[in-house]
């Protein structure tokens, strides 16, 4: 086989022959995959400047690029394979562009697309933030902001998938709010009669000695001798009194063990100490 029959083999299905196809591909999504990483370190290099604020619109920048430029990558290839040619030039095309986004309009794809531009220009939420949506029964950390989706990370380490739209129109509840702690609330309650002092100070002894707490007060704090954990009389219930206190962690996972653990520690220190934690008792009498 000559040169020539080398570079015309199979120009019947491909614009200028297999050869030139092959090497045209290459060319275009290599460069498509180097701009799509060069778009991504420009952000990424953004986002070390402005901060976590800027954290999740980038996110939904980075995933946008990457499709649009993916996508005339393959409408590129398309238009070199003379069957399909015509797909690829036509989607190209300014006015099938608008036909095609008008179409998508009417979608629940595109609306989705619409709600992610919207949480990532307002950010209710951001990258990191532990979020709680009541209505799915769903908590978990803000991994990712797509084109469709945002992507939540449980305590269980496992990765939910919910619609731009849902977030975008579901009540959600913010557990980070833009601290960069998070602080899980703990309940725990008394019998009547107990030395609240003693039980609020063994609470505080509880959680100083836990490696993952972190311990938010400043000097002035320390200096006027206010506790590391300030713990809250609640309620009046039918059995005990209800005392609530907030710990402070790096993350949830940690803020998530931080909690179980002193909760298991109240239960020790407490009966250590002779502090009652009530529970309901039925009495039945037989007549």
């Amino acid at each position: 086989m000559n040169e020539t029959s080398i570079a015309e083999f199979g120009s019947t299905i491909f614009e200028s022959g297999f050869l030139n196809f092959l090497i045209s591909s290459a060319v275009s999504w290599a460069f498509a995959v180097f701009l799509v990483k060069l778009i991504y370190r420009g952000m990424k290099k953004t986002e070390k400047i402005r901060g976590k604020a800027a954290t999740t619109s980038l996110s939904f920048g980075i995933n946008v690029m990457r499709v649009v430029i993916y996508t005339i990558a393959a409408f590129i290839t398309l238009s070199m394979i003379k069957p399909l040619a015509f797909i690829g030039k036509t989607a190209l095309g300014a006015t099938s562009i608008i036909a095609v986004i008008s179409g998508l309009a009417a979608q629940e794809t595109f609306g989705n697309f619409v709600a992610g531009a919207v949480i990532a220009i307002v950010q209710p939420f951001q990258i990191g933030d532990v979020v709680s949506i009541p209505s799915q029964s769903i908590t978990g950390t803000v991994a990712e902001v797509t084109m469709r989706h945002v992507v939540l990370l449980t305590y269980d380490n496992t990765r939910v998938l919910i619609p731009n739209s849902t977030m975008n129109s579901a009540v959600v509840e913010d557990k980070r709010n833009g601290s960069e702690v998070i602080t899980p609330l703990i309940t725990v309650s008394v019998a009547y009669g107990t030395d609240i002092d003693l039980a609020c100070r063994l609470i505080n002894e509880i959680a100083l000695k836990e490696p993952d707490f972190i311990d938010q007060r400043t000097e002035k704090d320390h200096e006027d001798g206010v506790p590391a954990v300030k713990v809250a009389v609640t309620e009046f219930q039918d059995s005990g009194i209800e005392l609530s206190f907030r710990v402070a962690a790096m993350d949830s996972g940690k803020a998530y063990w931080l909690a179980s653990n002193i909760r298991k520690e109240i239960l020790k220190k407490f009966d250590e100490n002779q502090i009652v934690i009530p529970y309901p008792t039925r009495t039945i009498l037989k007549g």
